[in-house]
């Protein structure tokens, strides 16, 4: 029964081999607990879980391994030494990194007094007994190193990798010798000390092409080729690291079975890179590749393919494919609930994906269940107090968030941060991180010096431990500097601009965009000091590179900063009666080679934003998303069936559309259109929506002489899908490029650029001036983007946050002028082109809009609010 089983897992036939080892534990439990035969039954037993990742499972059998060893075998110090390294290995896959420490450090010692004691083996020769001393000694160090590295404490870490170094190489085994190598490699990669990595991979290499067995050699100098794609990857060299990666794809695939799990690793990486590229429809293809290795290798039922599927969901909702996606999220829980049980803590890693998935669509309410079941489930497996509890409840608290449910969201945050502080100590990145989201949700709420005491905490970790340079270190810097500005703490904020932009010229190309927009924030700076004389010469740089750059053109003069503030005066003003919105966001289309990302999340969070902060009753906000945003249900909405049968004429109107737009049609006097869900672009004049409809229609249609209207509206032919050539050649050049999650929009030629009224002049509590305003999300010439820090367009999510400046009482125009700011810098960075919001300002008198005003006398609705 034994060896059937064996042979089973060996074959991964995992169902049966779990039936037949356990049916010959059951034979062996006659046996004495000393007996060789119950004690392999129960390491193979224990393997086979490992294998399937039922760790829960296999860590009692290591436990009873090792226990009748310590009992019946206390002499046979390598046996005991191999035990505790099984054990540490299996809870360190757990993520108990301090326990699994531990018992490595029990294997060390145990490992060298048997060294020194001469030894108990099985081994037939005397090279078989050296292989096997430096082999388990070599293989325990490096998993040590991994879990100190785990917990941050890399001198540790490098110390444990030295040690194994010093074995291996006093044993002249190449294999050992190459695998330290690589593990260093892997650790100064991640370290970002490139020049050491290059040098001990290609030692790695140089020891294993001293492997007699050919087989083996390849195997093992492939999974180097790997390590060289991982650190020419984090050096920008995309290039040199595909290269890499195909030459190791190649050598595992001539080497091993074509069902064998190795071969598709080097897909997963190559995935990777493209998804970094985000070139995510390269991504889904490669792992569309792995799928097929995946099923073979070990079954469509298997956890190792639920974990496969979850990944490639993950890349088909970023390429907006959420109906591929969500078939394989449903089919990785499924296989997980079945492997392991509902109530299993593997479940929670389907829970977490299917939970982003609800939220990137804006389904808040079907994500709450499944972030909560998935912190019930995490506390109920691994006690209040694990690392993993910290990651649900900040999953939870990003989910509240998102709905800007602060108070709720803060307190699951701040126990989160008390968890990783006690078992990853106060100065590991990640317990910067943590401290870095609860700054924000600080901000969020208005506590600015409580959010300005985390942020400098966060930054003192991350200058300790990352470096004054790290990606995390300037961003957090970023946000201290913003902060220290919107507290009117100039001097200090410049101090930070003024150290940002250091650091970005040092690491970045003289003409990079990131040094424009850190050009643009000290000149910022600099401007409400009233230091004006210093501001042009940065102001003048950064028009020097933003000249070069997409999005530019004379007529706006770059949107370089305007010195000095316009001043308008205010008119008589009329109280605004009642306060309606039609809501419009469409992220799945009838055709999904047309689907947007986050287009339906930005007009939930807009509505939430109008009923939960700007005094919108929620029967007074329509809602239409996805397949109810067809063309006849969006324009009835906006006439009889919804805006012109309730508005009246002292009301405030609002009209949010989140869509794709097309190009200006020639044949149809340079009309755009809006797409609708069905909307085809082939014959849009037909089956869209004239972008005049929302304009001069709306004008005509709803007798409101108050209507806000927001266009985050993309156009479909300026979408420009990232091509891998173009992605890498940036990325060699080391500048930002053209990638997916662009928009675009086409403006009519009467909409013009105002300047925002003077700071101070705010209407009346109800007053209210009269006309038509509309905020677009970019000039015509430009394109609009999606965010790489959040779930939402940069247009919708700042335009949000800037109307919380005042709390109800920010008018639209300021709104206006520091989201275009934000929204300039967010873009310049993190896409190296310029992207403008427009204001135009239709007829519009009087006191500006107020879209948080309270409602002189609001009424009923006259018809039923439904989708």
């Amino acid at each position: 029964m034994f060896d059937e089983g064996g042979r089973a897992l060996l074959e991964r036939r995992y169902p049966e081999a779990e039936k037949k080892l356990k049916a010959a534990l059951r034979e062996a439990e006659q046996f004495p607990p000393s007996d060789v035969r119950l004690q392999r039954t129960i390491q193979t037993l224990a393997e086979l879980y490992d294998e399937e990742k039922k760790f829960d499972l296999s860590e009692p059998l290591y436990k009873r391994l090792l226990d009748n060893d310590e009992k019946n075998n206390p002499a046979k110090k390598r046996t005991l030494a191999g035990d505790y390294d099984k054990l540490a290995s299996n809870l360190q896959r757990q993520g108990k990194y301090e326990q699994a420490i531990s018992f490595y450090l029990k294997a060390k010692d145990l490992f060298t007094q048997a060294d020194k004691e001469g030894v108990e083996t099985t081994a037939t020769t005397e090279s078989d007994l050296n292989a096997m001393k430096v082999e388990n000694r070599v293989v325990s160090l490096i998993r040590l190193a991994s879990a100190y590295s785990e917990l941050g404490k890399t001198a540790e870490c490098e110390k444990a990798l030295r040690e194994a170094l010093t074995v291996a190489e006093g044993s002249d085994d190449a294999i050992a010798a190459g695998r330290v190598f690589d593990a260093l490699g892997r650790h100064y990669t991640t370290a970002g000390r490139y020049d050491e990595a290059d040098a001990v991979l290609n030692q790695a290499q140089t020891q294993k092409k001293k492997i007699q067995d050919v087989g083996i050699r390849r195997l093992e100098i492939s999974n180097t080729a790997l390590l060289f794609g991982q650190l020419f990857r984090a050096q920008g060299k995309i290039n040199d690291a595909l290269q890499s990666i195909q030459l190791s794809y190649k050598m595992r695939a001539g080497s091993l079975e074509d069902n064998d799990p190795r071969i598709y690793e080097p897909l997963l990486v190559r995935a990777s890179i493209y998804r970094d590229l985000t070139c995510y429809k390269d991504a889904v293809a490669e792992l569309e590749k792995g799928r097929v290795l995946v099923e073979k290798s070990f079954g469509d039922e298997s956890p190792r393919y639920a974990e496969f599927l979850r990944q490639l969901a993950a890349d088909y909702v970023s390429c907006s494919q959420y109906a591929k996606a969500d078939p394989l999220l449903r089919k990785a829980l499924s296989i997980d609930e079945l492997a392991y049980g509902k109530d299993a803590r593997q479940v929670v890693l389907d829970l977490n994906a299917m939970g982003m998935y609800y939220i990137y669509q804006g389904k808040y309410t079907d994500a709450e269940p499944i972030y909560k079941r998935a912190l019930e489930v995490t506390e109920k497996n691994l006690g209040p107090d694990h690392v993993d509890v910290a990651a649900a409840l900040n999953s939870l608290a990003w989910l509240y968030s998102n709905q800007r449910r602060f108070e709720e969201a803060r307190p699951l945050i701040e126990r989160g941060l008390a968890i990783r502080e006690k078992a990853l100590g106060n100065e590991h990145p990640v317990v910067a991180r943590n401290m870095h989201n609860l700054a924000n949700v600080l901000i969020s709420e208005q506590k600015l010096d409580q959010a300005q005491q985390l942020l400098l905490r966060t930054l003192k970790i991350q200058k300790s431990v990352l470096g004054p340079e790290h990606e995390d270190t300037v961003a957090t810097m970023r946000d201290l500097a913003d902060l220290l500005k919107a507290s009117n703490k100039f001097a200090d904020s410049e101090e930070y601009f003024r150290a940002i932009l250091k650091s970005d010229q040092k690491t970045n190309e003289p003409g990079s965009a990131i040094v424009a927009a850190d050009l643009e924030n000290l000149a910022r700076v600099l401007i409400e000091t009233s230091r004006e004389d210093e501001a042009k010469p940065l102001i003048a740089q950064a028009k020097e590179i933003k000249l070069k750059l997409p999005g530019y053109n004379d007529s706006n003069q770059g949107h370089a900063i305007t010195l000095g503030v316009p001043k308008t005066g205010i008119a008589t003003a009329k109280p605004v009666a009642d306060k309606w919105a039609l809501v419009v966001g469409l992220s799945n289309f009838k055709d999904p080679a047309i689907n947007l990302q986050f287009a339906a999340k930005d007009a939930m969070d807009f509505r939430n934003y109008l009923i939960f902060e700007a005094n919108f009753k929620p029967d007074h906000v329509k809602l239409l998303l996805d397949e109810h945003a067809t063309r006849d249900n969006i324009i009835s909405h906006l006439g009889d069936k919804w805006l012109r049968k309730n508005a009246k004429n002292d009301d405030l109107v609002v009209i949010y559309v989140s869509t794709h737009g097309t190009s200006a049609r020639k044949d149809v006097g340079n009309a755009n259109f809006i797409v609708a869900y069905e909307t085809n672009l082939n014959n849009a004049v037909l089956s869209g929506i004239p972008m005049q409809f929302f304009t001069a229609g709306v004008r005509d249609m709803i007798p409101s002489q108050r209507v806000v209207i927001v266009m985050d509206v993309c156009h479909g032919g300026a979408i420009r899908e990232n091509s891998l050539a173009t992605a890498i050649g940036a990325k060699e050049k080391e500048t930002h490029h053209t990638a997916a999650g662009s928009k675009a929009i086409i403006l009519q030629p009467d909409m013009r650029v105002k300047a925002s009224t003077a700071a101070g002049t705010h209407p009346g509590a109800l007053s209210v001036g009269t006309g038509q305003i509309v905020v677009a999300s970019s000039d015509s010439d430009q394109v609009s983007w999606e965010s790489r820090l959040y779930p939402n367009g940069v247009f919708t999510r700042q335009l949000i946050e800037a109307l919380r400046t005042r709390g109800p009482n920010t008018t639209v125009q300021e709104a206006y002028k520091i989201m275009r700011a934000k929204v300039e810098q967010e873009v310049l960075r993190s896409r190296a082109e310029i992207q403008t919001p427009i204001l135009a300002l239709h007829t519009w008198h009087g006191a500006e809009a107020v879209l948080g005003v309270k409602p002189a006398a609001p009424r009923n609705v006259a018809v039923p609010a439904s989708k």
